[in-house]
């Protein structure tokens, strides 16, 4: 129920039925904010972080109370300083898994979250290392002839001398614009510089403030 809480942060209250939950929301404004949230993420289906364990449990014993739910293929604890189990714990399913009642070990409320996977912007690849020489305009030329259509290039320059930093952004048109640009990147690597490379732009995105 927290986890749900939590994804959803905008609702009023969270009723469970018998095979799912009812989110409740003050209007629709409220309801489509929390939606807008959500589309922005995307979780893993075969991982989630289990918290409030007691300090005495370990893998096994909790590889053995999980099993209900499908196969436990990995567990991975959060230790202190002193190397001591925190009761937290990621774990890894073989498969899907879903949990759609409390969970409970030794008269504890355990604290189940989805992990959120990194978002990446498809039409927007991060460069580096490129040639310190090139400008904006050589940079877009280059890309045009290895057939690939950009709208924006985003290199900072130093003020003194005039000379990019060795890296920054691109914008493509499409998806398929960008894939263009990493099926001939080997082509223009030179070009961009001998020990250029690129990866997808991660998404920067603020959740709700607290209130």
């Amino acid at each position: 129920m927290k986890n749900i809480e939590s994804i959803y942060p905008n609702n009023i209250g969270v009723e469970e039925t018998k095979t799912s939950f009812l989110i409740l929301y003050k209007n629709a404004k409220t309801a489509k904010k929390d939606l807008r949230i959500n589309e922005k993420y995307k979780f893993y289906n075969d991982k989630l972080i289990i918290s409030n364990f007691s300090y005495k449990e370990n893998e096994e014993s909790i590889k053995k109370f999980l099993s209900d739910l499908g196969e436990v293929v990995d567990i991975s604890l959060e230790k202190n300083k002193d190397d001591v189990f925190t009761g937290k714990a990621v774990v890894t399913f073989e498969s899907s898994v879903n949990i759609d009642k409390e969970l409970k070990l030794n008269n504890k409320i355990l604290r189940v979250e989805r992990i959120r996977k990194q978002v990446v912007n498809d039409k927007r690849i991060f460069i580096g290392r490129i040639d310190m020489n090139l400008s904006i305009m050589d940079i877009r030329k280059v890309i045009k002839e290895a057939g690939a259509r950009i709208t924006d290039v985003r290199i900072r320059y130093e003020k003194d001398t005039h000379k990019n930093i060795g890296y920054g952004h691109l914008s493509f048109k499409t998806r398929e614009d960008a894939i263009k640009f990493e099926n001939n990147f080997q082509n223009i690597k030179k070009t961009l510089g001998p020990h250029s490379f690129y990866e997808y732009a991660k998404e920067k995105f603020m959740g709700p403030r607290k209130k």
